[in-house]
């Protein structure tokens, strides 16, 4: 087996074994056997490029939906980009002082390639002012035995596929130095960093584990809401980007047990490039997706970072009392009533109650007391969360429509007008928008059927329909 001799193989730069396997077994077991399939066929071709940099990449189930041609590896020649920029010094004398740059790992993604039958670390960043400001190095063992240190080579170019196809830094540093020391700063005494023989062999290093957001994951992802399920989320990520053997996390601020994502595969073709996850709302904010990451007591501590991405994002009402203002419009069995009134809310993710006292349009009393179950949440802006496939958004605005049952007593009298106390049951549908900071509008129209406990209205059962505008107040009240 062989590559065709009408690719030209001089100016490749690195080539990519894809392994897939068809629907039979579980996915951990399909990944296993794309690997292994993948790797065989590298082992048949390897003569042709000895000096090009390769990686394996298993997939596991394929996206044909004939089993025998999931059976099967892709070959994929990566060409190097014209205009790449090297800055490579090397530093024979140990340093005074040295720092692990882990924050930094942050916004990066991590695979071992194979070049010239020794393995190396490829990483692929995205493009922040990070990777500017700081000069990265890492070290390199020569065939003497003696050690030096280099620069972090950055090419600026364009990889992935689809809509994650996009500028970012890529460099190549070996294997056994990221494994040591990450990559690391180098600084002139006095310093708190590490001052161990770097270049010495026998050097050893303390490692530690963190949990920290995986940030360049976060942007390198799309979501959607789950229009009947508002409480959960999807979240679907390029099968390149998703490592099965690390464990990744949801992130919860304040939590010290972290739940773990359980990745799926679905078996459309449209599919077959990510692997899925649904995540979970808590407390109306959506996680972070973190992951542990190893690293030495010699870090480097930088300001904090710039979170992009997903982030605790606020979805729907705060939780809490909050003070609310409310107007609205009521027709029932041929008679029109408005009113307007103040009063106080609790909300969730899925329920709204609220009691409203105020004046109606005749100058008497009116009381309210209302409960509603949201059983459908239609995003309506353009940030995590969307109704169809995005990719998250900075942008804090944040709008969406629900529909909802409710029940509702309310009572209006006054002296000249006749009195009633109604209960009724109603399906209804708000308008929400949550982009100011202290408060938030919500207008709702709702409709059902009614009736008088009084029998003042009517003795029997009667239509209503009913539209308004609550103005609800972010600050919560503590009851005591």
């Amino acid at each position: 087996m062989s590559i065709p001799s009408i690719y030209d193989l001089s100016e490749v730069d690195s080539i990519s074994f894809i392994g897939y396997a068809d629907s039979v077994g579980k996915t951990k077991a399909n990944i296993r056997l794309s690997e292994k399939r993948a790797k065989t066929v590298y082992n048949f071709c390897k003569h042709q490029f000895e000096d090009i940099a390769y990686t394996i990449n298993p997939l596991g189930e394929g996206p044909h939906f004939i089993d025998s041609i999931n059976r099967r590896v892709d070959l994929i020649l990566h060409y190097a980009p014209p205009d790449v920029v090297v800055n490579d010094i090397s530093v024979n004398e140990d340093p005074n002082c040295f720092f692990v740059d882990i924050d930094a790992l942050k916004y990066c993604n991590i695979r071992t390639i194979q070049k010239k039958r020794k393995e190396y670390v490829q990483i692929e960043s995205l493009i922040h002012p990070h990777f500017k400001e700081v000069q990265l190095y890492y070290r390199s063992n020569k065939s003497s035995g003696a050690s030096q240190y280099h620069r972090v080579r950055w090419k600026r170019t364009k990889t992935g596929r689809l809509w994650w196809k996009k500028e970012r830094y890529v460099s190549t540093i070996p294997k056994d130095s990221y494994e040591k020391f990450r990559f690391f700063t180098l600084k002139e005494p006095p310093c708190d960093g590490c001052k161990e023989d770097l270049l010495a062999l026998d050097t050893v290093i303390l490692t530690i584990t963190e949990n920290m957001p995986d940030l360049f994951l976060m942007n390198n992802l799309q979501s959607r809401a789950r229009i009947f399920a508002i409480d959960k989320y999807r979240i679907r990520v390029p099968r390149e980007y998703v490592d099965l053997t690390d464990t990744y996390y949801l992130n919860y601020s304040a939590m010290n047990d972290l739940p773990s994502i359980e990745w799926f595969t679905r078996k459309r073709k449209r599919f077959s490039d990510y692997y899925f996850a649904d995540i979970e709302v808590r407390n109306n904010n959506l996680p972070y997706i973190s992951k542990n990451y190893k690293s030495t007591i010699c870090r480097n501590v930088w300001d904090a970072p710039v979170y992009y991405g997903l982030g605790c994002r606020q979805f729907g009402f705060r939780l809490g009392y909050h003070l609310s203002l409310e107007s609205g419009l009521l027709r029932s069995n041929d008679s029109l009533l408005g009113f307007v009134g103040t009063g106080f809310i609790h909300s969730s993710n899925r329920t709204y109650t609220s009691a409203i006292a105020g004046i109606n349009t005749n100058r008497g009393f009116y009381g309210s007391l209302r409960f509603s179950y949201y059983v459908m949440s239609i995003p309506l802006t353009k940030t995590f969360g969307n109704a169809q496939w995005s990719e998250p958004s900075q942008q804090r605005i944040y709008s969406y429509s629900r529909v909802y049952l409710g029940t509702e007593l309310r009572n209006s009298f006054n002296q000249s007008d006749v009195a009633f106390l109604e209960g009724n049951l109603h399906l209804g549908l708000t308008y929400t928008n949550t982009s100011f900071s202290r408060w938030y509008p919500m207008f709702y129209l709702h409709g059902g059927i009614a009736n008088d406990f009084l029998n003042q209205i009517s003795t029997r059962s009667y239509l209503f329909i009913q539209v308004g505008l609550s103005i609800n107040i972010h600050g919560k009240i503590r009851i005591n």
